[in-house]
C-alpha cells in the first residue's frame, strides 16, 4: 500500500506518539517481559548456571534434569501430530447453500498455501514450540505480490490500440503500419503478477512489544516488532519509493553500532556488543521498529490504524493499516485473559519439580561418592604420611594398623529417598499428563490392570487435547480466517496449484461466498484411535448385511475405507480405491453404453454360422460392454 501523505505537522505528530509509545514499551519489556522469558527458557535447557546460583551447597556436581525440555517435545510432537496428521482439526465450511463447494476449494488453497507454500510444518513447530516454553508464540502472516515488465509482441486490430493504450500496467513500446486487413504489430510492456500469496515468518517472543495495560495483543494501541537489518534494505526501499529518502540515509549513516538486548546475548553468545565500525553503509546494522499504532491523525475523534516505520528514532513511512488488523497471531497454552504474558506457566510448574529433582539427584551422587572413597582418621605419629599419600606399595607404622587408621563412619542412603522420588514423578505425570505408559515405559509402583491403564491414558490425552483445542480455537483459527479474508482481497487472477493427486484450478469466483472456521471437537490421538476401530468394525461387521440389505453399496464402502486409509496416515487414499463419484460416473457409463447396443440393430447372422454363432457374438458383445474380455480372446471363432 501507499505510504500516507501527511503534512510536515501531521508526520511529526505521529513520529512523537510512535516513540513515546515505544519507550513505554520497551520500559516494560526489560523491566517484566524480557527476565520472565529468559528465566524459562533457563529452566527449557536446564541452564547449569541457573542451578549452581539455586543451589550453593551442591556445586560439587553440575548435574541437572531436562524434565521441562521432555514435556515440551512430548506435547510438541502431539500437537503437531493433530495439525499435521490425518485428523481435520480446523474446517472451513459455507455459511449459506451455495458456498458449500466454494468453501472446499479455500480448505484446500489455504492448505496447500500452508503446508507447501511457506513450509507450514517447519514454522507451526517454532510457533508451537516457544508457546509451550515462553507461554507466548508468534506467528507473522502478510500478503505478497511482486509484478515484472514484460515485453511481447502481439496482433491488433487498428481499431483497439486506443483502449490497449489506456490499459493500466500496459505500456506500447513500438507499433507498426496496419495490414490488409487493418491489423498491427505492437510491441508492448506490461506489467506481469510473478508472486500472489500470502507469506508467513515465525516471530522471536523477544522481538515483540507492546504496553503494559493490554491485556491481548490485539487491544493494544501499540504493538512493535524489533528486526535488525543492513543499509541494504532501507536504501533499497528509500530508492524503491517505500521509506522517505532523507530519513532512510540518516538512518543509515547513524547506523553501525546495535543496542543489542540482553536477550540477544543470550539467545546467540558469539555475539559482539561492540562490532567494528561499516565503512560500506549498505553493509551497516540498522535497529528498526514496525509499529502497529493506533493514533488519530486528522482529528475526527477516531482512531486510525497506522503502520509506521522507525529507524533510530527517524520516521522511515507511515501508512494505513489496510486490513484494520495486526498481522501477528499469539498463541498461549495457558490463556491468561488478563494479560498478554500470562505469569504462570508449565515452565513454572514443571520448573519446582525439575529443581527438586536435580537438588535429590545431586544429593544421592554426594552420598555414593563419599560411601565409595571413605574417609579415614590416621595418627600421624604411628603411620608414615609420605607412604600413605603417594600410595606406596608399603606403608611403614609403628603399631597395629587397625589402631593406627580408622574408617569415617558412612551415611547410608536414607531408605525413604527413592520413595519420595517416586511420590514426585506422580506428581509431575499429574500435573503434565506425561505419564510413563504413554512414553512406552513401566515401573512397578503404577497401576498394571487394563482399566487403570485406560484411565491414565485417557487423563493423558484429556491434557494434550485441551492444549491443542486452545491452539485451534485461539491463533490458528484466526490465521485460517485471515487467510481467507487475504485470498478473497488480493487473488485477482486464475492460480494453478499442485495437491497430491491431482491439479487445482482457481478462479477468483471460486473463492467468494461467506465462511466459517469450524473446530472439530474430536481433536487428538485417542479420538483418532477410536475411530478406526470403529470404521474397521463397520467395513468387517455391519457393511456385507448392510449391503445384502441393500442399504449400502460400492459407494458407501469406498468412503469409509477411504477415510480409514486416512486415519492410518495414507495421504493418497484416493489412489487406492475409486471415490463414490468415480463409482457413479462408471455405473452411468455403462448404463448408457449397454442401452446403445440394445437399440443399436444386430447384423444379421451368416446362414453358415447358424444361430450358434450369433447367439457367441451377442455374448461377447455384452461381455465387452462391462469391462470384460471375451473368452478365447479377439479374432477368434
Amino acid at each position: 500500500m501507499a505510504a500516507l501523505k501527511l503534512s510536515a505537522e501531521a508526520r511529526e505528530r505521529v513520529r512523537m506518539v510512535a516513540l513515546r509509545d515505544l519507550a513505554r514499551a520497551e520500559d516494560f519489556y526489560r523491566q517484566t517481559t524480557e527476565p520472565l522469558l529468559l528465566r524459562r527458557r533457563e529452566i527449557y535447557q536446564a541452564d547449569k548456571e541457573l542451578y549452581k546460583k539455586m543451589f550453593p551447597r551442591l556445586g560439587f556436581s553440575d548435574y541437572t534434569s531436562h524434565d521441562f525440555y521432555a514435556w515440551v517435545q512430548w506435547a510438541l510432537s502431539q500437537a503437531l501430530d493433530s495439525f499435521f496428521g490425518t485428523t481435520k482439526v480446523i474446517s472451513i465450511v459455507g455459511q449459506g447453500q451455495g458456498d458449500a463447494e466454494n468453501a472446499q476449494v479455500m480448505e484446500e488453497l489455504i492448505k496447500w498455501q500452508l503446508e507447501q507454500g511457506n513450509r507450514g510444518f517447519l514454522l507451526f513447530s517454532s510457533w508451537f514450540e516457544d508457546t509451550l516454553v515462553y507461554d507466548l508464540g508468534v506467528l507473522k502472516c502478510w500478503w505478497s505480490r511482486v509484478s515484472q515488465p514484460r515485453e511481447e509482441t502481439v496482433t491488433v486490430p487498428q481499431d483497439r490500440l486506443m483502449g490497449m493504450a489506456q490499459t493500466p500496467g500496459v505500456e506500447l513500446l513500438d507499433v507498426g503500419a496496419p495490414d490488409f486487413y487493418g491489423d498491427c504489430q505492437v510491441t508492448l510492456r506490461r506489467m506481469v503478477t510473478t508472486d500472489n500469496r500470502p507469506v508467513l515468518d515465525h516471530v522471536s517472543p523477544f522481538d515483540m512489544r507492546w504496553l503494559p495495560e493490554a491485556r491481548r495483543m490485539e487491544e493494544s494501541l501499540f504493538v512493535a516488532q524489533r528486526q535488525i537489518v543492513t543499509g541494504d534494505v532501507l536504501l533499497r526501499g528509500a530508492k524503491e519509493g517505500v521509506y522517505d529518502r532523507d530519513e532512510a540515509r540518516r538512518a543509515v549513516d547513524e547506523g553501525g553500532t546495535v543496542d543489542y538486548e540482553m536477550a540477544d546475548q543470550v539467545l546467540n553468545p558469539d555475539l559482539e556488543m561492540f562490532p567494528a565500525q561499516e565503512d560500506d553503509a549498505a553493509r551497516r546494522r540498522v535497529e528498526i521498529f514496525e509499529c502497529y499504532v493506533k493514533h488519530d491523525v486528522n482529528g475526527d475523534g477516531v482512531l486510525e490504524d497506522l503502520i509506521v516505520t522507525l529507524a533510530n528514532d527517524h520516521l522511515l513511512r507511515v501508512e494505513l493499516n489496510p486490513l484494520g488488523r495486526l498481522p501477528f497471531f499469539v498463541l498461549s497454552a495457558q490463556h491468561d485473559s488478563s494479560r498478554v504474558l500470562p505469569q504462570s506457566s508449565m515452565a513454572d510448574i514443571e520448573g519446582e519439580l525439575q529443581a527438586l529433582r536435580i537438588a535429590f539427584v545431586r544429593q544421592i551422587l554426594l552420598n555414593i561418592s563419599v560411601n565409595n572413597t571413605p574417609r579415614y582418621f590416621v595418627n600421624e605419629n604411628m603411620v608414615n604420611i609420605e607412604d600413605l599419600t603417594k600410595d606406596k606399595m608399603m606403608i611403614r607404622c609403628k603399631d597395629a594398623p587397625r589402631d593406627v587408621v580408622a574408617a569415617f563412619p558412612s551415611a547410608p542412603l536414607a531408605p525413604w529417598t527413592m520413595q519420595f522420588i517416586e511420590y514426585f514423578r506422580g506428581v509431575e505425570e499429574e500435573w503434565t499428563g506425561r505419564t510413563r505408559y504413554n512414553q512406552g515405559t513401566d515401573a512397578n509402583t503404577l497401576n498394571k490392570t487394563a482399566t487403570g491403564i485406560s484411565l491414565i491414558m485417557k487423563s493423558s490425552a484429556q491434557r494434550i487435547n485441551h492444549i491443542v483445542k486452545i491452539f485451534a480455537e485461539t491463533g490458528v483459527s484466526e490465521l485460517n480466517r485471515f487467510l481467507i479474508r487475504l485470498n478473497q482481497t488480493y487473488i485477482d487472477q486464475a492460480q494453478v496449484v499442485r495437491l497430491l493427486d491431482r491439479t487445482l484450478t482457481i478462479q477468483p469466483d471460486d473463492l467468494d461466498g461467506h465462511f466459517d472456521i469450524v473446530v472439530n471437537s474430536d481433536v487428538g490421538l485417542g479420538e483418532k484411535e477410536q475411530k478406526v476401530n470403529s470404521l474397521t468394525s463397520y467395513l468387517r461387521e455391519v457393511y456385507p448385511f448392510a449391503m445384502q440389505l441393500g442399504v449400502a453399496g460400492p459407494a458407501d464402502f469406498s468412503r469409509a475405507a477411504i477415510r480409514l486409509l486416512e486415519l492410518l496416515g495414507w495421504k493418497d487414499a484416493r489412489t487406492f480405491l475409486r471415490t463414490p463419484e468415480e463409482i457413479q460416473q462408471r455405473q452411468m457409463q455403462q448404463q448408457m453404453m449397454m442401452q446403445q447396443a440394445a437399440q443399436a440393430p444386430m447384423p444379421a447372422a451368416p446362414q453358415t454360422a447358424g444361430n450358434a454363432g450369433a447367439q457367441t457374438g451377442a455374448a461377447a458383445a455384452m461381455q465387452m460392454l462391462q469391462g470384460g474380455v471375451p473368452q478365447g480372446g479377439f479374432g477368434q471363432g
